[in-house]
């Protein structure tokens, strides 16, 4: 570390040298650092900062499953939901979902942020069904994630007075009703 700092080799390019000589000693340098930045966060800060999280934003988190080295987080507000159900019913029949997963997002490469969207006809856009934290794209990965959006439909009809049907997964035409 020292010898990266004598040469300059920072983030700022700024040198920690050029502030004070006592930046000579590789553990003062680090010290000041780590004293500066505090402590390096833990599993368990993730863990707490997640819980809180849930706690400051109720009922977003509607799914999550971290177990064998699959983690999947799924978010939705109850509007999100509500768009779900209330896309469904569009009787021209231009209704359904659409997932899609952007890589790249998280720092960890095989992490992805899947979004799964609805056709708003009212709004005449596209608007967010839920959002999805995944570790990674394996079959298991995405089952988590539509138990979590069947769970998710299973409630917000309730919620609404209603009970989940089978042709509410129907593939639907406009001319034949179903197909």
């Amino acid at each position: 570390m020292a010898s990266a700092l004598r040469s300059g080799n920072t983030v700022s390019g700024e040198s920690l040298l050029d502030i004070s000589d006592r930046f000579v000693t590789e553990n003062v340098a680090r010290n000041t650092v780590w004293n500066a930045r505090g402590p390096l966060p833990s599993g368990d800060d993730f863990i707490s900062r997640f819980c809180a999280f849930q706690q400051d934003h109720p009922n977003f988190v509607i799914a999550s499953h971290m177990l064998n080295g699959i983690a999947v987080i799924t978010c939705q507000t109850r509007w999100m939901a509500e768009q779900l159900i209330l896309t469904a019913k569009n009787p021209d029949g231009f209704n359904g979902s659409v997932s899609d997963a952007a890589h790249g997002w998280f720092r960890v490469p095989l992490s992805l942020l899947i979004t799964t969207s609805i056709f708003s006809r009212s709004m005449q856009r596209w608007v967010p069904g839920a959002y999805l934290y995944s570790n990674g794209a394996t079959a298991i990965h995405y089952e988590y994630y539509f138990l979590a959006m069947m769970r998710s439909v299973h409630v917000t009809k309730a919620e609404m007075g209603e009970k989940v049907v089978d042709k509410d997964f129907a593939n639907r035409s406009p001319k034949s009703g179903v197909h």
